[in-house]
């Protein structure tokens, strides 16, 4: 019997700390991937520019590079957009509506423009 209770202690001890170092690490991912986003809406708004860490290729190498890449520089905007809709981050309203507005009309301009005229 002892030895039965021995494990089951070991079993619990395992499960919670793999449980808190789980949940350690998820919030790190999620504090990683909310400071990108908030360094990107930054970026947008101060410079109207497409945030370097959003260009994966060298554009121009061909045509549908240069498609890929302006529709994964749109897709980003657009996430970026439905992230600030949700959070409702900053709380703030008047400046949620600023943001909100400049990044829809930031990718309204994007969505009329080549990748190579974006990046200069």
């Amino acid at each position: 019997m002892l030895p039965v209770l021995i494990l089951l202690v070991v079993f619990v001890a395992l499960m919670v700390t793999l449980t808190v170092v789980a949940m350690r690490l998820a919030g790190r991912a999620l504090g990683a991937t909310i400071a990108r986003r908030v360094e990107a809406a930054e970026y947008i708004q101060r410079t109207g520019q497409v945030p370097p860490a959003w260009i994966a290729a060298t554009p121009g190498s061909s045509p549908a590079d240069t498609r890929r890449i302006h529709a994964d520089v749109l897709k980003r905007l657009d996430d970026l957009c439905s992230y600030y809709e949700r959070a409702r981050v900053p709380e703030d309203a008047g400046m949620h509506a600023v943001l909100l507005s400049r990044l829809r009309g930031v990718r309204a301009e994007w969505e009329n423009r080549d990748i190579d005229s974006l990046l200069s």
